[in-house]
């Protein structure tokens, strides 16, 4: 078993090498991009695959364990790497057969013939072996919907076992890279814990999350354990039932420039046969967008995301983004767990974070369908239908938040925004950032060597402090780190971290100030504190405090007397809120001024680069500011039209008044 270890070991070593020397390319070098397309090796999509073979972005092929050697063996000649699509779990692969009636794939006899097709030719063989395993119709595994576990615990386990059975199949093609592909954020940790070479989240498809959770995340989890990660840019549009690769682009657009920025190294282009109209012999207008983001990502390399703080959750958390229309707040999507206490926080910690990715699951853009046949899919967020549900309980659909609607079903919306050319981007809306997007996600079994990458750390959901985690965080904050906690999670027998003895009852305020500001009308519970030997930063209308600082060596602990963050009201109360935004504030690179938009920032040697993005149907006029004021920088040039744009130096840093046209996106780059 050691040496077993030891060889997967080393292919995650020289596959994680051989991505981050391609990712360290100066800003002058050309970039080799990590973007493979699903296609099948069928002569009705031979021009797709000739103009792929052609087109310098394309980093390889995927294919599904079914096709033989000799249609595959031109795949090696023509690409550098395929990407064979085969469940390793084998009750996912007997879902997959029985809902495509074809004979069950088997990779003991795919993935042979796979490794001796490369021997000797320009390509190399990956494993696609995990593929939406969490969220998918036919790959949606029926033991976990059997499983029905009743607490957070027993719904990570049941999750665990499954991916578990699919690495002990893995483990006999160990010199294969193993790649997955999830949607949710609650499944990022759990697939790199379990030793994944790379990590794919799926995004674009409006029945998973957003992209900027499913960033941060699939980032903190792949920073965490050590792994790649990338995301999977899906065609899939649920309320026309269909998929959108001859409609406008901007949404896609969108999501992939931000996902470069954000330091994506890799993505899976889903659907390469949408690529091309084989009845009318065209290609469609999706290939415009892709060879232009491949051709830019060829040009320049993107930097190192700014993201100096991070939140740590528990590993059995199973939170994912609510969606607007669910009427009773759930977690680990496949077994519907009620929230726990302090999980209500976890909506408005990260809806603070990301303005507006409430919506991104957005089935019901149309309000309701008269008739809901065809469904937005057959196994969804919104719906399992009794093909995949494995009893006649487990069938449901969600009522859809608008009792009326444009159109009769799916099949007509879809005709209508076909034959009149309509824009999508309007139905599929993106979040904006209050801070940038600057956070990773960890889980509370993260190193202290994972800690240090840090500046801010934010505890939330019902972290343990046990003596371990509470060595680490007070390590943290001695070596410059700031650490935020909630009464919940900090304890009263916590004092030597926090600094303040409560005691555990409810008190209502009524209003609460920060220092000497004017009061804030709004009501909340707080616990009452005996003592404090820190600063004291908020108090409560009758001067209890609200939140404390106390100094650990160069950093800090700040603990909210409100317990979880959480508002009467409000899912984050709003001294709470004001503590975010102090200590998230302080380590913010980018400050922007006018309507809400999101924003990224990257690092290189030399250069400094800020993406905005708006994703609204109007031109956006405002100033972004890189809180850099000891630069050099002599230019900035936004790098998709190569244009100069003026800026100027101010005690803040760097600022430029920019416009952005309606669901556009601008790359500001400041250079010598």
């Amino acid at each position: 078993m050691k040496h077993k270890n030891l060889y997967r070991l080393l292919s995650v070593i020289l596959l994680t090498a051989v991505l981050n020397m391609l990712s360290a390319k100066g800003e002058g070098d050309v970039m080799h991009t990590r973007i493979f397309v699903e296609c099948e090796p069928d002569p009705v999509y031979q021009p797709v695959l000739e103009r792929l073979k052609n087109s310098p972005w394309c980093w390889g092929i995927e294919v599904s364990g079914y096709p033989e050697a000799e249609a595959v063996a031109p795949l090696y000649e023509d690409f550098d790497h395929v990407l064979v699509r085969l469940d390793a779990n084998p009750t996912a692969r007997k879902s997959e057969a029985a809902y495509s009636k074809k004979e069950l794939p088997d990779p003991d006899a795919a993935l042979p013939m796979h490794r001796r097709l490369a021997a000797g030719r320009r390509g190399t063989t990956l494993w696609l072996g995990i593929m939406e395993n969490d969220s998918a119709g036919t790959r949606f595994p029926q033991e976990l919907l059997k499983a029905k576990p009743k607490t957070h615990a027993e719904a990570k386990a049941a999750f665990d076992g499954h991916i578990q059975a699919a690495m002990q199949e893995a483990e006999r093609y160990k010199e294969l890279p193993l790649w997955g592909v999830f949607g949710y954020a609650s499944s990022a940790h759990r697939f790199a814990a379990h030793g994944l070479d790379c990590l794919m989240v799926e995004r674009t498809n409006d029945d998973v999350e957003d992209l900027q959770t499913g960033v941060a995340f699939t980032r903190g989890a792949a920073r965490q354990y050590g792994r790649q990660w990338g995301v999977d840019i899906s065609l899939w549009w649920g309320p026309i039932y269909g998929c959108v690769q001859d409609m406008e682009y901007s949404f896609h657009r969108r999501n992939l420039y931000a996902a470069y920025f954000s330091g994506a190294q890799a993505y899976r282009l889903e659907g390469g046969h949408l690529f091309y109209n084989a009845a009318e012999k065209k290609f469609n207008r999706i290939v415009e967008l892709f060879d232009e983001f491949g051709r830019f990502t060829q040009a320049v390399a993107p930097g190192t995301p700014d993201v100096p703080a991070a939140v740590m959750l528990p590993s059995d958390h199973g939170w994912m983004t609510p969606p607007y229309w669910q009427a009773t707040r759930t977690v680990w999507n496949y077994a519907r767990i009620p929230y726990r206490q302090g999980q209500r926080a976890l909506d408005g910690l990260f809806g603070l974070a990301f303005p507006g990715t409430v919506f991104a699951m957005q089935p019901f853009p149309f309000g309701r369908y008269h008739v809901d046949d065809p469904p937005a899919s057959p196994f969804a967020l919104t719906c399992i239908d009794d093909y995949f549900a494995p009893s006649p309980e487990d069938v449901y659909k969600v009522a859809p938040p608008l009792p009326f609607g444009l159109y009769q079903d799916r099949n007509i919306a879809r005709q209508t925004i076909e034959n009149n050319n309509l824009p999508i981007a309007p139905y599929r809306p993106m979040g904006d950032s209050r801070w940038g997007d600057i956070i990773d996600v960890l889980t509370d079994d993260a190193s202290s060597e994972v800690l240090a990458g840090y500046k801010v750390l934010i505890l939330a959901d019902q972290i343990k402090l046990t003596s371990e985690i509470k060595q680490k965080l007070a390590a943290f904050a001695a070596a410059g780190g700031q650490v935020v906690m909630a009464v919940g999670v900090a304890a009263p027998d916590d004092r030597d971290l926090t600094g303040v003895a409560f005691r555990p009852e409810y008190r209502v305020g009524r209003a609460w100030r920060w220092g000497k500001q004017p009061f804030v009308h709004e009501a909340y519970h707080y616990v009452p504190a005996e003592a404090s030997e820190g600063k004291v930063l908020a108090t409560s209308d009758t001067g209890e405090p609200l939140a404390v600082r106390k100094d650990h060596g160069k950093g800090a602990v700040y603990t909210c007397l409100i317990p979880w963050y959480e508002g009467g009201h409000s899912d984050i109360a709003g001294a709470a809120q004001q503590l975010f935004d102090e200590v998230i504030g302080s380590v913010q690179p980018v400050r922007v001024e006018g309507l809400p938009i999101q924003y990224i920032s990257t690092a290189g040697d030399k250069q400094r680069t800020v993406v905005a993005l708006n994703h609204r149907e109007k031109p956006w006029t405002g100033t972004i500011t890189l809180a850099d004021p000891a630069a050099r920088y002599k230019k900035c040039t936004e790098l998709l039209t190569s244009k100069p744009v003026k800026f100027k130096k101010t005690a803040k840093g760097l600022s430029c008044t920019i416009d952005i046209g309606a669901y556009d996106v601008v790359a500001l780059r400041f250079e010598p």
